[in-house]
């Protein structure tokens, strides 16, 4: 991550790991305490599958520019914003998140 930036958890790198080893598919029912991931829970993996026998993989957490990345960034921002809480489903696209889906309980 840039300087001015907080290094990650370690909840948090093991998702943006999960989420390369997914590259392509969905993480659902992701617990959140305190703004972050709970570790030690099950959550659902869905995987894309390309029959084609191109898997198109590629290692990039290695890369600090991963970390940096919009879509990671806005990730662990929600996160911090929903404090506690659910993510329904996180869609990932190419080992990055995409687009999430937030269960949050509100009093009317």
């Amino acid at each position: 991550m840039s300087q001015d930036q907080p290094s990650i958890s370690e909840a948090q790198k093991r998702l943006l790991q999960l989420m390369q080893e997914v590259h392509y598919g969905k993480v659902e029912d992701i617990v959140i305490s305190s703004g972050e991931p709970v570790m030690g829970l099950p959550v659902k993996v869905l995987r894309d599958i390309k029959l084609s026998g191109e898997s198109g993989r590629k290692t990039i957490f290695a890369d600090r520019d991963y970390l940096d990345k919009p879509q990671v960034v806005e990730m662990l921002r929600q996160f911090k914003r929903l404090g506690d809480g659910i993510v329904q489903l996180v869609e990932i696209h190419d080992g990055l998140p995409f687009r999430m889906h937030i269960v949050e309980m509100v009093r009317l």
